[in-house]
Order: C-alpha cells, then structure tokens, then sequence
C-alpha cells in the first residue's frame, strides 16, 4: 500500500504577467507524519516548466493528526525568493493558488492560526539549534580522547626505542668478549709445533672477522642510538652487524677450541643484535600508530569545529525565526478599503484588503504602495461586482493582473519589487 497524494498544480507568472520558467519550488512538511504505518516524506521539490508550471506530488494534510502544514518557497533563477503556507486537502487534484493561506477576511481570529505555524517553525529551528550543540560537544569529546590515546603511543614509541639501543649495547659488549677470545685463539695457536703456520693463518682470519664484527656493532649501537627519530636504519646496521658476526664465529672454529668459545660469545652477539632489530621495528609500528592516532585527533578536533559552526547558524536562524513569528503576532486585523467605483493606490500597512464591490463604469487600478513598501507587506484584490475590468499594477505602474467578476490576486513586497504570488477565482 502506497502514501496517497495530491497532484497540486503551480502556475508562476512575473510582474509583467510573463510565465516564469526553471523556477525552484519546494514542499516541507512542517512536522512529523504517519500515514498507516508509513513515514510521510518531508521535503519534495519540482522546477516550473517554459510555461511556468510544474506539479507537486503531496500528501494530504487532511489525512493527519498532528494539523500540519507545508511550507512552500519560490525560487526564480532571477530574482528573491518567496514562501508561503498551503494545507492540501484530500482530493486527486487542487490548486496552489487555492490552498495556500492568505490574509483573512474580517470578521475571522487575528492570523492566530499563521502566529501558530510560524511559533511552530522557530521551534524546529531551536530544536535543530540544540542537536547541533550536542554533537559538537560530543564530537570535541572523541577528539580530546584520540589526543590522550596519541600521546600513549607516542610515549611507547620512545619506550621502545630506549629497549632497542640497550638491545644493540649488549651486542657491542658480546661482540668485544668475541674479539677478547679470538685474541686468546691466535696466542694458543701460535704455540701448536704441529699447526703453527695453519694456526696463524686460521687466527689471522679469525682476527679480521673479529673487527669486522666490532665495527658492525659499533654501527648497530649508533643507529639503535637514533632509533627514537629514525629507527629503520637501526634495524639495517643490526642485520649488517648478525651477518659479520656469523662470520666471524665460523672463521675462529676453524682455529682452536678457543676459537670455538669465541664463536659461540659472536653468536650470543648476532642474538642479541637480532633482538636489538626486532625492537626497532617495533618501535617504528608504535610510532606509525602515535602518527595515524593524532591524525585522528586533529580530524575529531576539526569536525568539532564544524559542528560548533554549524550550531551557532542554526541558533541564528532560530533566533531569526523567532523574531518573525513575533512580528506577525504583532500584525493585527488585516485593513480592509472599499474603493467602490475609482481607483486606489495602497499605503504602507502590513496587510490590505482591497474589495471592489460596486460595479465599475470604467477601468479602475489598484497601484501598489511605491513610497514606503516594507518586506513581507501584502496586498488581496478581490473583484465581487460587474462593469468595466479591474487592473492590479506594480509600485511603477506595470501591469500585474487583470480581474474579472469573481476573481482575486494577492501580491507580496519582496524587499526589492511587488510580486504576484496568487490569483484565482473566489
């Protein structure tokens, strides 16, 4: 089962009565709807065609319970926007010019019911305000705590690092008792009668790699040194330092058993160099999740801000809102003028009523207020009697609208110039 709706016909003409084509019109429903068990959609839009038409696929408000309304804001390509309030009844078809609110006539509550609709839109917006805040504070928590969480790591990256030069010092100390024994190696060799000459060589051998070790653990130890800014070249010198290492070992085995003792303290060396390596990659992983862990941070802190940012427009808007809707509580009864058969030209007061009961003997204009108009004044032509046409003009004397018996147009001051936003038949 679908949403039933109502096709609500628009037609948007310009002051001079030329159909307004690509024009923006949206719908928003103004509160929460269900209709048997489906949420009513919120928001629709349409563009007028080259005609100046489109149509509006709406709910009907008629089918709630909570007595909503729909917004609907015109926004020509070329000129200032508008709104308006429509409630659409249940019917396949109706007209925007028919079920939009217009000023009342007398004898009806002072635009209570408008007061109440636009209190009811400042509330939303106070609302939206409120939500807004939340999450800002809520989004500046997550960022204070991926900053605590940065710092951890940062603090075990350098741990780590510590942990990996004293790795590489006790491969320095190993390597040097290597160093000590192949010393003690080549002085026994040297006494064997029946070797002597392979002894030397084989200690001579062992004696190079011995310092070839030294120096590679020297490097080990310097780069481990370093680890805390650049921990990668530590784990390279390392390895160069097990492999020398290795070697060593395997030269002094061919020499005597003190070769053999010297080989096992170079192992104990690659061991612990190895260890020294594996501890400077560890620090660089703890040091690539401090970095990733403040990226996160400053993320957080900068949506933080934005949220911040967007409360305080929305706040803006809300308070914006609210001055409004106070304004036209302010508003009072509608003027109604009956001009009877002779022209008019309007003054400045909020909302007019103008009502040309008496048959005209001639043609006879209504001019819109020129001297003073303020933002958001309106003006309601209506046409009860016979005789010659009634014309609608703008504050410089163009055409609006022309009337005919039964017929009405309302007009609206836009900040800028007069425009035409109904007309129909009463």
């Amino acid at each position: 089962m679908s949403i039933p709706t109502c096709a609500v016909s628009v037609k948007l003409y310009d002051q001079n009565a030329q159909a307004v084509a690509g024009a923006s019109i949206t719908a928003q429903l103004d509160r929460y709807e269900i209709h048997d068990g489906f949420v009513v959609p919120q928001l629709v839009e349409a563009v007028t065609d080259e005609f100046g038409e489109c149509t509006l696929e709406l709910w009907p408000n008629s089918l709630g319970s909570q007595s909503s309304n729909y917004k609907i804001k015109v926004q020509p390509t070329d000129a200032k926007g508008y709104s308006t309030i429509a409630m659409v009844p249940d019917a396949p078809t109706a007209n925007l010019s028919e079920i939009a609110q217009l000023p009342e006539i007398p004898g009806k509550s002072d635009f209570q019911d408008f007061f109440e609709q636009a209190q009811g839109l400042a509330e939303d917006l106070v609302g939206s305000a409120n939500a807004a805040k939340i999450a800002a504070q809520a989004a500046q928590a997550a960022a204070e705590t991926s900053a605590t969480a940065a710092t951890d790591s940062a603090t075990d990256a350098g741990q780590q690092a510590a942990a990996a030069l004293a790795s590489s010092q006790s491969a320095q100390q190993s390597a040097n008792d290597a160093a000590a024994s192949l010393v003690n190696a080549t002085a026994q060799a040297s006494a064997s009668a029946g070797s002597a000459t392979a002894a030397a060589a084989s200690a001579a051998t062992a004696t190079t790699k011995a310092g070839e070790a030294s120096a590679s653990a020297t490097a080990a130890a310097g780069s481990a040194t370093t680890a805390s800014t650049s921990e990668g070249y530590a784990s390279a010198s390392a390895s160069a330092a097990a492999g020398s290492a290795t070697a060593a070992s395997t030269s002094a085995g061919t020499a005597t058993t003190k070769a053999g003792e010297a080989a096992a303290s170079a192992t104990a060396a690659a061991g612990s160099v190895t260890a020294a390596a594996t501890q400077a990659g560890t620090a660089t992983t703890q040091a690539g999740n401090a970095a990733a862990s403040a990226t996160a941070a400053a993320g957080s802190a900068t949506a933080a801000g934005t949220s911040a940012t967007a409360a305080g427009a929305a706040q803006v808007a809300a308070e914006a809102a609210r001055d409004l809707a106070q304004g036209y509580a302010n508003v009072g009864a509608p003027t109604v003028v009956k001009p009877g058969d002779a022209s008019l030209t309007t003054g400045r007061v909020r909302n007019t009523i103008v009502i040309y009961s008496q048959t005209t003997t001639a043609t006879r204009t209504v001019t819109l207020n020129a001297t003073d108009p303020a933002l958001g004044d309106t003006v309601h032509v209506i046409r009860a009697a016979g005789g010659s046409s009634v014309q609608l003009l703008d504050s410089v004397g163009g055409w609006i609208r022309s009337l005919a018996v039964g017929q009405f147009a309302d007009a609206v001051y836009d900040g800028t110039a007069w425009v035409l936003i109904g007309f129909g038949s009463v």
